[in-house]
């Protein structure tokens, strides 16, 4: 696998199949950042949370360990380029205004 094809598989995860499943990087690593503070509120200091691009790092440290045992598995390279993609766009694009959201009778 080359550079462009990395870049270019990456891309095709991230731009179009996992939105269409997943919703996009702010949504997705929004709701796993509330998720993860959760879990890990016995451990945090008071009033710490979890921030959405910090999940892209932890998710991309995943791939870095699983790549440790398997060098050269082309799908976590691929990962890698997207989760960094999508902590780069979590990190540095404004805050989405909160909706209101109506509750189900």
């Amino acid at each position: 696998m080359n550079r462009e094809d990395a870049l270019s598989a990456a891309a095709d995860c991230v731009l179009r199949d996992r939105n269409k499943s997943y919703g996009g990087p702010e949504q997705s690593f929004g709701i796993t950042a509330e998720l993860w503070s959760i879990i890990l509120r016995p451990i945090l200091k008071e009033e710490a949370a979890v921030d959405p691009a910090q999940v892209a790092l932890c998710l991309d440290s995943l791939k870095t360990a699983r790549l440790i045992f398997n060098l050269s598995h082309p799908d976590s390279w691929v990962d890698k380029i997207g989760y960094s993609a999508c902590g780069a766009e979590v990190a540095t694009s404004p805050p989405a205004p909160e909706k209101d959201v109506e509750s189900a009778p």
